[in-house]
């Protein structure tokens, strides 16, 4: 036997202040609701459906209710934020998966323990797959074969997709393992298109390469059948006409050179007085400059002594009355107008010099200027030499142009003449060689299209496997195999529930409008005499449908060697029915409950025999509470009032 799901703790989920559930207790289990302190309510809206949310969302990160997704599970206004926690137990080893949201310290994370060890992986959705795994079903499977009927709000097998319905089978059939091997083939049968391309572009490209080489033997070959002769005897032609030219532009080249070097010989006769005259005229400008320089001495020591007279008589104004440093006597009046007298003269003298020599400069450096501005001037034939030169100088740039064009041309001529030889001689050796890689490139187009052959066999056959293990191939055929028993437990169920000669039936294939058949799984109820088609049926019909197909896949589970859960969770499945539908499908759970527990949410008080123990889901308007009881039920859920054995009660305070 598999796992079974036993305590639920809440703590902050949905209406849960905090709350404790034990689902695995034998026989049936119903969960009632009652609310305080708002009038003309009825149990609707106490919160028992959050019971079956809780544990999906912990098993899943869903809801069963797909209105109830993000920070929507959080109880309103809770501080810290909510948790539930699952117990797994009566498999191998204990089972504990705890999930949060918003929590201060484990945020948004699930965690798995097994065997009272945790093993949790990096990431959630990591721990999830790992979940999964451990319980041996998913979500889908779960609200098809565990949790039926809640609310409405998950859509059964009848109205599920495809896909959705194969996916079921694979989790109750275990053939999760084909879809694996499924992903496996068709990876590798990815990698072997992928390489398969590579070769049929590689074989292309070198096809390509072929076509050129080809090309290129027929342009090599017609070269070779060229008038090769021909083209040496015109490129013979321009050297020689090339080198006549040359040679004609040389000497016109050398006659130009000898001409101008003629006059320039001229222009330097022609300049040699002018030259001299230039030569004597600085010659005697050097000469004046010195005797300029030799009136400016004069003129300097004619200052410096008419500077020394005038110190004398300036210092003799303070001898008078002073005794003299030499011979000791005291100076007179009359000494020093004596000795004044002399010096003035002195100074007259000295004065009169000063001014001839300062005179003198003046009019040398006059002379001087005069002497500097006038040149010597060069003579007109110098000057038209000098032009005529210019303008050859000019030709003969032009004429070496041209001999270096024809130079230039020879020499092209030359390397023509040099290519087309080598040419002769290569021209049966370059064949050959292109000849020698077209082989060598033909053979390996043939190798590579063995290897291609082989790699569309490998690709043939992992498309074979990708078939096989997907949906249309050995899962299909595990499924039909099953349909029968499937089919046989849906129909007595329908039969007991909705009358003789009704029956649920699944399909392998379905009939298209033209005719065809088409791969796909089907359901179909029929009811004789009310109606042959699943949406044909009222609300109460389609649930015992539902249900037939749900105790059918029950059935299915319990005979295979692993059975993730035999419990069943079912939430308002007596809406619509009237008594004699409640007495039937109720005395069924019965009996289902001798296999498994079940546990039923419902608000109508005709499903009370089915019971053997009562879970009451307290709401005070704000907060939530669960309390169970023992056999009997309560008749009137009065605010804090219990009858029977009271088991467990929590009341919680609204936050």
């Amino acid at each position: 036997m598999g796992y079974r799901i036993g305590k639920v703790n809440f703590r902050n989920f949905g209406p849960f202040a905090e709350g404790t559930i034990n689902l695995d207790q034998p026989g049936v289990t119903l969960i009632e609701g009652s609310i305080h302190g708002i009038p003309g309510c009825d149990s609707n809206g106490a919160g028992k459906s959050f019971i079956f949310d809780g544990i999906a969302w912990a098993l899943y990160g869903r809801c069963i209710r797909p209105e109830y997704t993000g920070d929507d599970v959080v109880k309103l206004k809770a501080r810290g934020g909510c948790e539930v926690s699952v117990e797994l137990t009566r498999g191998h080893e204990p089972v504990l998966i705890r999930r949060y949201r918003n929590d201060p310290q484990y945020r948004n994370q699930v965690h798995l323990s097994v065997g009272g060890q945790d093993v949790t992986r990096g990431t959630n959705a990591e721990t999830q797959i790992a979940i999964e795994r451990v319980i041996g079903m998913d979500y889908l499977t779960f609200c098809n074969t565990v949790a039926f009927g809640v609310r409405e709000d998950v859509k059964s097998f009848f109205t599920a997709t495809d896909t959705d319905r194969k996916k079921v089978l694979d989790m109750m059939l275990g053939l999760e393992v084909y879809g694996e091997a499924e992903k496996v083939a068709r990876r590798r049968m990815k990698e072997a298109a992928l390489e398969l391309e590579n070769r049929r572009s590689k074989v292309g490209a070198v096809l390509i390469r072929i076509e050129e080489k080809k090309e290129t033997i027929q342009m090599l070959e017609q070269a070779r059948e060229d008038d090769t002769a021909s083209k040496l005897k015109e490129f013979k032609k321009t050297l020689k006409s090339a080198t006549v030219k040359h040679t004609e532009w040389v000497g016109k080249v050398q006659k130009m050179e000898e001409k101008i070097e003629g006059l320039r010989e001229k222009l330097e006769a022609e300049e040699s007085d002018y030259f001299n005259a230039i030569k004597a005229h600085q010659a005697k400008l050097v000469e004046m400059e010195r005797e300029e320089v030799r009136i400016d001495n004069e003129v300097l020591a004619a200052r410096i002594i008419v500077q020394g007279v005038e110190k004398r008589l300036t210092a003799m104004v303070d001898l008078s009355g002073v005794e003299c440093p030499t011979c000791h006597q005291t100076v007179t009046d009359k000494h020093v107008k004596g000795i004044n007298k002399g010096a003035k003269a002195e100074l007259a003298e000295a004065k009169k010099k000063f001014d001839a020599a300062t005179t003198a400069l003046s009019d040398y450096q006059t002379k001087l200027a005069d002497a500097r501005e006038t040149q010597p001037e060069r003579s007109a034939r110098a000057i038209e030499l000098e032009e005529e030169i210019a303008a050859l100088d000019e030709r003969l740039d032009t004429r070496c142009e041209t001999r270096d064009k024809w130079k230039s041309v020879a020499r092209t001529a030359e390397r023509l003449i040099e290519e087309a030889e080598e040419a002769q001689g290569r021209s049966t050796d370059r064949v050959d060689k292109a000849k020698k890689e077209l082989a060598e490139m033909e053979e390996s187009i043939e190798e590579g299209r063995v290897v291609i052959e082989q790699q569309e066999e490998i690709v043939a056959t992992l498309e074979f496997w990708v078939q096989a293990f997907g949906n249309q191939g050995l899962k299909s055929f595990l499924i039909e195999a099953e349909i029968p028993e499937v089919n046989r437990h849906a129909t007595r169920y329908a039969r007991r529930l909705l009358g003789e000669g009704a029956k649920v039936q699944l399909k392998a294939t379905t009939t298209l409008k033209s005719g065809a058949n088409r791969e796909k799984l089907t359901v179909e109820g029929v009811i004789p005499g009310k109606t042959n088609k699943y949406p044909g049926a009222s609300k109460g019909q389609k649930k015992r449908m539902d249900l037939s197909l749900l105790l059918a896949f029950r059935k299915l589970i319990a005979g295979r060697v692993q059975q993730p859960f035999d419990q069943l969770f079912a939430d308002e499945i007596f809406d619509g029915l009237d008594q004699s539908g409640v007495e039937v499908i109720g005395e069924l759970l019965r009996e289902e409950a001798a296999s498994g527990p079940v546990a039923l949410v419902t608000h109508d008080p005709r499903v009370k025999p089915v019971g053997d123990r009562f879970v009451l889901i307290e709401h005070d308007g704000v907060s939530a509470c669960i309390g169970t009881t023992g056999a009997s039920a309560p008749e009137s859920p009065a605010p804090k009032k219990k009858v029977g054995r009271t088991v467990k009660v929590r009341k919680v305070k609204a936050q």
